[in-house]
């Protein structure tokens, strides 16, 4: 009977010489049909790679070895589909936080908190890969799983705000299916709600953990905790935090020095005069009420390589040769990534160190 089919005898010959196996067919997509949409050949493969990657996704964690489980194997159109971590690669600079268990009518709910990398270190590559699709202001949140399957993911559940600062933290929830009449799961075991013990418990946790999530932007205007120099410098005094432009940087020295080295006195106050309005208060607003809003530099890509390459030949006109400028260039806050520096770096010295 199965064979009477085209499509069928064709892909049966894969599950010859496999333990086991599943073959998938989708058929009769009305919706991604030339004649309903005007669907062409370019925009049905791309609906097939963004199927891929949800697949990749929702079944990640069948693809690598996990206590008491089996590693499952997916091919999509004859492609073997890619897991997608949402927690990304386990580098030193991935936290892992303390995970927690709730116990719940002789069931575990267990939470695993995760802060992703900040740009600064990982490379550009790992770190876009890391963000996902929609990036990572839209994918922050929790990311409940049913038996290591994902069914609802970048959500607070209303419990707080997708923030600017808080875009680092993603939090897995592992549930299991004893556990469907409490989480409010739907026939398709696509979407979840928790229960009023867990959301209890989660609103205590997120404080914290939010707190955690921060850290890697808020600590880079503290210089008690890096030694590095940053253009804006945070600032706290009588219960009240300010970030000013940091006059030791040395974009800053260099656009307030004269010729001869020394400071000119007016166009330090004029720097100052901007540092002093910033609008904290927009800025507050915008990071906190908009789940849609991107903050973005407004400097374009060569501008800022360009900043970096006028600084490196700052240092070699003084007579600097490549370890001491790499040295001392390297303790400033940059405006392009650490990999990006090292390839203009080697490129200002022709390559040679």
């Amino acid at each position: 009977m199965l064979k009477a089919d085209r499509v069928v005898a064709e892909l049966l010959p894969r599950l010859d010489g496999v333990e086991s196996g599943t073959i998938v067919i989708w058929q009769k997509l009305d919706n991604l049909s030339e004649d309903s949409k005007g669907f062409g050949s370019s925009n049905f493969n791309e609906v097939m790679v963004r199927a891929s990657g949800h697949i990749g996704l929702v079944f990640h964690r069948f693809f690598v070895m996990e206590k008491g489980s089996r590693v499952v194997r997916i091919d999509f159109n004859g492609i073997e589909v890619e897991g997608v971590n949402p927690f990304g690669m386990a580098v030193p600079a991935r936290q892992e936080l303390q995970e927690e268990t709730i116990p719940i009518e002789g069931s575990r709910v267990v939470i695993q908190p995760f802060v992703l990398p900040h740009s600064s270190k990982v490379s550009k590559q790992d770190y876009e890969k890391c963000g996902g699709e929609d990036g990572y202001l839209h994918n922050q949140g929790f990311y409940v799983y049913r038996n290591r399957r994902l069914i609802i993911k970048s959500t607070w559940f209303r419990i707080m705000p997708k923030t600017e600062l808080t875009k680092l933290l993603r939090i897995r929830i592992d549930i299991p299916n004893s556990l469907d009449h409490l989480w409010q799961l739907d026939v398709k075991k696509s979407s979840a709600y928790p229960p009023l013990p867990v959301l209890v418990r989660l609103k205590e946790l997120l404080p914290k953990l939010s707190s955690r999530g921060k850290r890697p932007y808020t600590k880079r205007g503290t210089r008690a905790i890096s030694d590095k120099v940053y253009i804006w410098r945070r600032e706290f005094s009588d219960g009240k935090v300010s970030y000013v432009i940091n006059d030791d940087h040395p974009f800053v020295k260099a656009l307030v020095q004269n010729e001869k080295g020394e400071v000119d006195a007016q166009k330090l106050s004029y720097l100052r005069i901007i540092s002093g309005a910033f609008p904290s208060d927009v800025f507050h607003l915008d990071v906190n009420s908009d789940d849609k809003a991107v903050i973005v530099p407004i400097a374009q890509k060569d501008e800022m390589e360009n900043a970096v390459r006028n600084l490196i030949a700052s240092y070699r006109a003084i007579g600097m040769n490549y370890e001491t400028v790499r040295a001392n260039i390297s303790q400033n806050e940059l405006p392009v990534s650490g990999e990006r520096f090292e390839e203009i770096l080697k490129e200002e010295f022709n390559g040679r160190h």
